[in-house]
């Protein structure tokens, strides 16, 4: 859907409806007029009628209360219902240094001393 202003969007909207020989009777000005001056509404629906003639279906913004939370208290939530805290930690445990020797490998030249058991796998 391309974005356009309220009145490009009445006018191309009109126009399509009159070139399908669906009615002659709107009047662009007035369909604006009346959607221009909607407040306390989110948005509107022209409903077409048989008769040629529209009502506007008003659509209410929703009476959604914001939660008082801070960035951490979201975050900590977060952390719980995802698990990130368990996933954090075996990832930095995984990622840690540790010599090849240990894991039975041996170092070639030039290579690094160390390795981590997220490689390992």
């Amino acid at each position: 859907m391309k974005e356009c202003t309220i009145d490009a969007a009445i006018f191309e909207g009109v126009q399509k409806i009159n070139n399908r020989s669906l009615t002659n009777n709107l009047h662009t000005g007035r369909l604006a007029n009346d959607f221009s001056s909607l407040e306390g509404y989110s948005g509107a629906i022209a409903m077409l009628g048989d008769d040629g003639q529209y009502q506007l279906m008003k659509i209410s913004r929703p009476d959604v209360k914001i939660p008082d939370l801070s960035l951490d208290q979201l975050w900590d939530c977060a952390k719980d219902h995802y698990g990130l805290a368990a996933i954090s930690v075996s990832a930095g445990i995984g990622g840690m240094p540790v010599p090849k020797s240990m894991l039975g490998y041996r170092q070639l030249l030039r290579s690094s001393e160390n390795t981590n058991l997220v490689s390992h796998f």
